[in-house]
């Protein structure tokens, strides 16, 4: 008994040994978030998300993003790579972009794709997809995120790491290495360039409605910057959200100068706490699996803000009808959310400011 007690021991302390000597698949970098503020004041509780109507339930799954074209149809980009149309009853599958599709825009008729794998796509009306870039500076995208054709006709997005791709999203933001970029699409020149880098999971895009700057989210560091295109800071960035009390994922134009901003998931204490802890998470990353993928549970939480990053609209939910909102698009009177999790798109009127 003791002997077979021994060697139990020897082969738990073989695997332990083994597993701390395992090579980690991140380089953790510092990391040390601010206090999680309180939901009170701008950001006080409210059951606002609770009118969320969920339309289109089991027929655009796992839809990030929603686009919406001038006469108002939905198109949203499905986990297998579909392009669906929504026009009333008729729900129908337009094109396959053969990778992810994740950001949707569009360019007059044609729609614009920041498709994880593929990189940054256009189909036109008759489905047809062509891949317009898939690198900038000569540095593969590795995970193209969100999108927004700007006023002047280009296409503003990012690529949320040029390290890691989309089956590595908890790889990216657990290394913290700043590997996310913001990018700008000419579709004149066929030209990319890179307009800031260093970002913590670069996310959700949006321009200015005269172009002097575009709104990049960090979903990694929690925060929103600002991008200066013209004026006197041209070229220069700031910070006009910080230390937001969940992850910032995606930022659209609301088409009057202000914007919808998403917080797909709370933080939570427990998570800051490991961030903080480089050797815990290199650990921790050799069994990604053992983390949960839900970080949220099902708490919702949008705002609008302005340019600056000033709060005026503040909208919750603790089980609103669709969860883990990833977008926001506004169409008239109402705006239409998406989900990187569940299987429909959430549709809710709004009042005007």
């Amino acid at each position: 008994m003791k002997k077979m007690l021994f060697y139990l021991l020897l082969a738990l302390l073989i695997l332990v040994v083994g597993f701390l000597i395992w090579p980690s698949p991140i380089d953790p970098q510092d990391c040390d978030p601010q206090p999680i503020p309180a939901l009170a004041g701008p950001y006080e509780r409210n059951d606002r998300l609770d009118k969320l109507e969920k339309i289109y339930e089991n027929q655009c799954v796992r839809c990030e993003d929603v686009a919406i074209d001038t006469q108002g149809v939905l198109y949203g980009g499905q986990e297998n790579g579909d392009i669906i149309r929504m026009d009333g009853d008729e729900v129908s599958t337009i094109a396959n972009t053969g990778g992810r599709p994740l950001g949707l825009d569009f360019d007059g008729d044609r729609l614009i794709i920041a498709d994880a794998y593929a990189g940054l796509i256009q189909m036109s009306p008759d489905g047809d997809v062509e891949v317009l870039s898939t690198e900038a500076d000569g540095l593969p995208f590795r995970f193209a995120d969100d999108i927004e054709v700007g006023p002047d006709g280009r296409y503003y997005f990012s690529d949320a790491s040029s390290k890691y791709q989309f089956h590595q999203t908890m790889l990216d933001i657990v290394e913290h290495g700043g590997h996310g970029r913001l990018l700008v699409y000419d579709p004149e020149t066929r030209e990319t360039e890179m307009l800031l880098d260093g970002l913590q999971f670069a996310n959700g895009v949006a321009v200015a409605q005269d172009t002097s700057y575009v709104l990049v989210n960090e979903t990694g560091s929690q925060q929103v910057r600002k991008f200066h295109l013209s004026g006197p800071k041209k070229g220069t960035d700031e910070l006009i959200m910080d230390n937001l009390p969940g992850y910032p994922d995606n930022v659209s134009s609301a088409g009057d100068g202000t914007y919808w901003l998403t917080l797909v998931s709370p933080r939570s204490t427990s998570t800051d706490d490991m961030m903080r802890n480089k050797w815990l998470r290199k650990q921790l990353m050799k069994v990604p699996s053992i983390l949960p993928t839900d970080m949220n549970g099902h708490y919702g939480h949008i705002m609008r803000i302005d340019g600056d990053g000033n709060i005026l609209e503040n909208y919750q939910s603790d089980h609103p009808p669709v969860y883990e909102i990833t977008s926001i698009q506004q169409y008239g009177d109402h705006i239409y959310v998406g989900s990187l999790k569940d299987n429909g798109i959430g549709k809710m009127k709004i009042s005007k400011i």
